[in-house]
């Protein structure tokens, strides 16, 4: 079985054979298949079963080793972020739309999104489910140093604005009624939470993608 699994490595090295990162991710992906191979026996299949049920779920090295070719795995990274920043874009404008314009329409969908700030937090917690699971998805065990720089970078609004509402430096009647100490400590929570959150999807995404 060993034979099939260098096999495997030594086609999905010549599919990367000049990515940057070829070591680490041939590394990550041996490791990926040793785990699967082993919780695939401890249910009672022989190693042979295993190891190409394992290979059959990983498909084809050459098309593998394309989905880690760099410029699609940044253009991935960098839309994830930017949906995020997106958010905070609208919610920034909404903001300033409510506060120095008397239209109706902004009053209305102001009051109408306060009523359901829960259901908004639940909602935009989806999109750090959405991160982990497409990274895990698209890039395999792989995925992992992305995954880990995409939440850093499209956290960064997030932090911000903890910063500005903890430390009053905009006006927290700006906000009135989103924010309340019952629901800023919800959404402390909940951010804190936003990163293992991402991390477990993006396992559960490796497990369906690959």
């Amino acid at each position: 079985m060993k034979n099939l699994k260098q096999d495997y490595l030594h086609k999905l090295r010549l599919a990367l054979h000049n990515h940057p990162e070829i070591e680490d991710i041939l590394n990550e992906i041996s490791t990926h298949m040793e785990d699967g191979i082993k919780d695939k026996m401890l249910v009672g299949k022989s190693e042979k079963a295993a190891t190409e049920e394992v290979l059959f779920e990983l498909g084809n090295p050459l098309v593998l080793g394309k989905n880690f070719m760099q410029p699609a795995r940044s253009r991935t990274m960098i839309y994830l972020i930017l949906l995020n920043w997106a958010f905070f874009v609208c919610g920034i404008c909404l903001t300033l739309s409510h506060q120095l314009s008397d239209w109706a329409i902004v009053k209305d969908t102001w009051n109408y999104l306060s009523h359901k700030s829960n259901f908004i937090l639940l909602l935009y917690s989806m999109y750090w489910v959405y991160v982990g699971y497409t990274i895990g998805k698209q890039y395999g065990p792989n995925g992992k140093k992305m995954v880990n720089k995409t939440m850093m970078w499209a956290s960064i609004p997030n932090m911000l604005l903890m910063i500005i509402t903890l430390f009053n430096v905009i006006p927290g009647e700006m906000f009135s009624p989103f924010l309340n100490p019952v629901f800023i400590a919800v959404c402390v929570l909940v951010t804190v939470l936003f990163f293992p959150l991402s991390k477990l999807a993006f396992k559960i995404g490796i497990t369906y993608g690959l």
